[in-house]
């Protein structure tokens, strides 16, 4: 007796996980970073919005993803990354000292830590810095 198994694999690429890539030098750092299931898409949409500056509420949520919390919303999984004390804020945007808080422990140096930031150069800031104590998730 013979058995055959199908299986299909979805294969992210930077033609099929955002409908916007096509716009970003920084389309590879957001397929590794959405396939490490950090970065998803904005207001549910198909879109990343690579150019529009990263507020702190849709970076919390990020965060609350990539740490395993689930919600309906952008606004609730925010609130609970907040609630966790994963974030410090919810409030205006996202700056360069929070992402350094959130997920390297404060171990990158930085030359301005309170600028804000884009999608995509949030994107780009995570992958160049993943090595240093990124997957050290807090508990």
């Amino acid at each position: 007796m013979i058995f055959t198994k199908s299986a299909s694999a979805h294969v992210m690429n930077s033609n099929n996980v955002y409908e916007d890539l096509a716009l970003t030098d920084a389309a590879n750092d957001i397929v590794l970073l959405t396939s490490l299931n950090l970065v998803t898409a904005v207001d549910d949409s198909k879109q990343f919005k690579p150019q529009q500056t990263l507020s702190a509420e849709q970076f919390a949520a990020w965060v609350a993803n990539y740490n395993g919390l689930q919600a309906d919303s952008t606004v609730e999984l925010a609130k609970l990354a907040l609630e966790k004390n994963y974030v410090i804020t919810i409030d205006g945007d996202a700056t360069y000292e929070m992402v350094n808080e959130a997920f390297f422990q404060n171990t990158v140096a930085l030359d301005e830590p309170t600028a804000t930031m884009t999608h995509e150069q949030f994107a780009a800031f995570v992958v160049d810095h993943l090595t240093e104590n990124f997957f050290e998730k807090r508990n």
